[in-house]
């Protein structure tokens, strides 16, 4: 016959080559043994590594206009009403579309409960900015970017915001100004243009 031995929170017995067990809420990482036996004596066990993962902690999101971040470092996949958002995976999320945005954690194949759930609303609503041609170029952009209002006689402005949401620039616009990217870090920004309550947003990628 066999002789079993389970780690701290797992249950059962078995005297066959198989055994079927319990991990408890407390169950912990350890060594699964078996070894067999007869009237002879003890045979060398045979060891067997088992890791209990903890389930993620849930995470929170806040947000910043439509720049969502989630409390979890690593691990984050975003979600919309629709589902997966494909490749959303990092700390930082910008929506582009209206809707209700949450996050799930994985960690080691284990997923957290789905996080607290945040509308974003206001985007592509009709308003004064969009009438005027705003033009954003190049984009890509190396290390000079124009922003440009066609026929604009007011002033507006604009920030431009990192993935975490963090504004490294801003600065007031009639019809057209040059900003230098020189100094920016390669990556994903986001610009935010203001004129009272009307806000408008352009995505570029520096590199």
């Amino acid at each position: 016959s066999y002789q079993w031995t389970l780690p701290s929170g797992w249950t059962g017995s078995s005297t066959t080559t198989t055994i079927t067990v319990n991990i408890g809420a407390g169950a912990v990482s350890g060594n699964i043994t078996v070894r067999g036996t007869n009237s002879c004596g003890d045979g060398i066990p045979s060891v067997s590594s088992i890791a209990v993962i903890t389930k993620p902690v849930t995470p929170v999101i806040a947000s910043n206009g439509n720049i969502l971040q989630s409390s979890a470092s690593t691990g984050n996949q975003w979600y919309n009403q629709n589902g997966l958002i494909p490749g959303a995976n990092s700390q930082t999320f910008v929506a582009e579309a209206n809707g209700n945005y949450f996050v799930i954690v994985t960690i080691h194949g284990c997923n957290s409960d789905p996080s607290n759930t945040i509308a974003v609303i206001g985007i592509g609503l009709a308003h004064e900015i969009p009438t005027k041609a705003i033009k954003v170029y190049p984009n890509p952009v190396s290390d000079r970017l124009m922003i440009e209002i066609e026929g604009n006689s007011e002033i507006v402005y604009f920030e431009i915001l990192n993935t975490m949401g963090q504004s490294v620039f801003k600065d007031g616009l009639l019809e057209k100004t040059e900003v230098q990217t020189v100094g920016f870090s390669p990556g994903i920004y986001l610009i935010k243009i203001s004129q009272g309550k009307t806000i408008e947003f352009r995505r570029i990628i520096k590199f």
